[in-house]
């Protein structure tokens, strides 16, 4: 139980604030001179923040170029200016002041060339800015050494059609940027793009965040190149576009429950659980309980890429019941990967259109590390898509080097084990050891005088393995995923629509394999339609949707939301199985004031999973209250257990007077889930209730 006391003085407004209202286009001018970089920002119809990746300005043309994905739409502009900056004739003396002299002045000399040669300037029309750095580094323990950095930007016109824009930034430090504040700085960024009215073409690093496909969002950071274009006419518009590149990072998710007490840092990983990954900057997004964070010392989490490390900030106090979330893109560095992306949309009237695809592909003969030998290629032949299968020796035969680690074969039980070693007369191999987990392998590392780790044999205690570590080497396969979509909607002629999605996934886990090809194509399909009616001052607008995917249907980054596995007690989004998901509701809204809104879900997995989900949202607002409240009661039946979960909310405040309220919240969570074979409850439930005062 808490109370806070707050105090807000209300009614002023920055004289300096500007708003503006904009159909987008490719290029938007503003109305006023002298504005200001800070806080220039640019909202969709709905006021959310649009991506600064997806716009660019010049503020000294006073003028934004926006992504083709806004073409049309209605957004809003808001920025500062500086008064002085802003008034159209700038002196530093009064003109007033200025007195005229009409007398003649006395002409020593008089130069009349008699031709005069007109000079074109090709960078008339530019403007650029940055810096050029050369340096030596020395020092008591290291030899000296030559630094040199470049950062170049370029912006302004070609001609009278065509636009530039170019940046320029080379370190010969290959790091990533520390992410210790909410915005970045990005090192070795190279690009130059090119536009008219009508098209663009843009070469260099290139940052994609596809949102508006259902069935396909992602987010990726490429280098290669991208063609746009729009085209218009009085009856409909089209937006064509392609990018071919060669991928940045591999995107991955981990899921993981914080420490009592420890902030951090906490370790990101691999696909292939490799420990020490470079984490492309500003490509993490990190959830606590289903809400996402803000990066930055005074927010809520920091994040070392270069590490791949993660630290919370005292904002967000970490428990053993934190649930953690974190989505990133990491350098992976097995095989040369090529991505392609593009697709139309077409829009007419009220109907709208558009079609995607997307591949990212391994080259299974360009690997970017060691060679795979032709008996570990037959290992991947043989293993189709079980990764359990993925492993080969390590131990290679070699001679004696005191510089390096080496083992001797010894047979322990009927075992053959590798023991460490410095005898020159024994059979020596160079062994690689593979994390596998706690209790998970037969040898542990201990601590020795070596350059290096070494490893020792732990014998297993009634079948149990003792260690974390075996003598193997997972072997990563080439992939290949591949992503067809569709989107259509047909808007109606008064506040209602009906829209389809569609998508095809073909996904081959194995490049080297046949074995398993039969399950790599996937089919998905949404049908989803709302329509508004109102009655005087009440408005209902019931919906329905229903949504298919069949058990190989898979997409790189996932389509359900974060909290998606927890909402239905599943352990996961993707279970191998067929998946039916219904949907039927309505939302409401009586005189602005309390609108509400239901959902009934019913969720199937085949032949393993249901569950029927009843949500309702309501919110109350007037001049002195406001109040809202969420209840959420799930029901599940699947072959392993049985679930009932129910969720509350209720959090409201009422107003005294002029300056003071007061509010409360309850709310809490009840899991009770039942496991079928012993009949008892499962670990995994719990129930808590929370009441808090508070007050201002």
């Amino acid at each position: 139980m808490f109370a806070t006391l707050q105090a807000q003085e209300s009614g002023w407004q920055n004289p300096n604030l500007r708003e503006e209202h904009h159909i987008a286009s490719d290029t938007i001018k503003l109305n006023s001179f002298g504005i200001l970089n800070e806080k220039f920002q640019v909202l969709d119809e709905h006021g959310n923040s649009i991506p600064s990746s997806d716009y660019t300005k010049d503020l000294i043309r006073n003028e934004v170029y926006l992504h083709s994905i806004y073409q049309g739409l209605p957004i809003k502009i808001q920025y500062y200016i500086n008064p002085q900056l802003a008034k159209s004739f700038i002196a530093k003396r009064d003109s007033s002041l200025i007195v005229s002299n009409n007398q003649k002045v006395d002409e020593f000399h008089q130069i009349n060339p008699q031709k005069i040669l007109q000079k074109n300037d090709f960078f008339k029309g530019l403007n650029s800015r940055g810096s050029l750095v050369r340096g030596i580094r020395f020092g008591n323990n290291q030899s000296g050494s030559v630094q040199s950095s470049l950062d170049l930007e370029l912006s302004g016109n070609l001609s009278d059609d065509i636009t530039i824009k170019a940046a320029i930034s080379d370190n010969n430090v290959p790091i990533e940027t520390d992410g210790y504040t909410q915005k970045l700085q990005d090192f070795d960024r190279v690009y130059i793009e090119l536009a008219n009215k009508t098209s663009k073409v843009r070469a260099g690093h290139i940052d994609i965040n596809h949102t508006d496909d259902y069935y396909n969002r992602f987010s990726q950071k490429v280098t290669g190149l991208q063609l746009s274009t729009h085209l218009e006419n009085e009856q409909s518009t089209t937006d064509i576009f392609a990018t071919g590149s060669v991928t940045r990072g591999e995107f991955k998710e981990i899921d993981f429950i914080g420490q009592d007490g420890n902030q951090g840092p906490y370790r990101l990983t691999g696909q292939n659980n490799e420990l020490y990954v470079i984490v492309l900057s500003g490509s993490e997004k990190v959830f606590i309980d289903g809400v996402q964070l803000t990066r930055g010392e005074t927010n809520d989490y920091v994040i070392n890429y270069n590490t791949g490390e993660i630290t919370f900030t005292t904002n967000r106090l970490i428990t053993s019941n934190t649930r953690i979330h974190v989505e990133y893109l990491y350098n992976s560095r097995n095989y040369s990967q090529i991505f392609l992306y593009g697709g139309i949309r077409h829009q007419r009237d009220r109907f709208k259109i558009a079609g995607h695809f997307y591949s990212q592909s391994d080259s299974k003969n360009s690997t970017l590390g060691s060679d795979l030998s032709d008996e570990e290629k037959q290992i991947l032949a043989d293993a189709g898509n079980d990764r359990s299968r993925m492993y080969s020796v390590s131990a290679v035969l070699t001679d004696y080097d005191s510089n390096k680690i080496l083992y001797r074969k010894e047979t322990e039980n009927g075992a053959t084990i590798f023991v460490y070693s410095t005898n020159p007369e024994d059979e020596l191999y160079q062994v690689t050891f593979t994390y596998l987990g706690t209790n998970q392998g037969n040898y542990r590392s201990i601590n020795a005088t070596q350059n290096g780790k070494v490893y020792e044999y732990v014998a297993p205690i009634a079948g149990i393995p003792q260690g974390d570590y075996e003598p193997i080497k997972q072997l990563v396969a080439p992939k290949k995923s591949q992503v067809y979509t569709i989107n259509t909607k047909y808007d109606f002629k008064k506040n209602g629509f009906i829209q389809f999605d569609g998508g095809l996934s073909n996904n081959d886990f194995n490049l080297f394999s046949s074995l398993d090809d039969e399950n790599n194509v996937g089919l998905a399909g949404r049908l989803l339609a709302q329509k508004e009616f109102q009655i005087n001052q009440f408005k209902i607008a019931p919906t329905a949707e229903i949504d298919f995917m069949n058990q190989n249907y898979y997409t790189v980054e996932g389509i359900r939301n974060v909290e998606f596995a927890r909402d239905f007690n599943i352990a996961q989004e993707y279970l191998g199985l067929r998946q039916l998901l219904a949907k039927a509701g309505f939302d409401s809204d009586w005189k602005n004031k309390l609108k509400t809104s239901y959902r009934l879900t019913y969720l199937d997995y085949r032949n393993y999973y249901q569950g029927v989900k009843n949500e309702l949202n309501a919110q109350f607002v007037t001049e002195k209250d406001e109040w809202k409240a969420n209840i959420n009661q799930l029901s599940t039946k699947a072959t392993d257990q049985d679930s009932k979960y129910i969720r509350y909310d209720v959090d409201g405040k009422h107003k005294m007077g002029k300056q003071f309220w007061i509010g409360s919240r309850f709310y809490g969570e009840d899991n009770d889930r039942l496991i079928h074979e012993t009949e008892t409850k499962s670990p995994l439930s719990f129930k808590y209730n929370e009441v808090q005062i508070k007050g201002g």
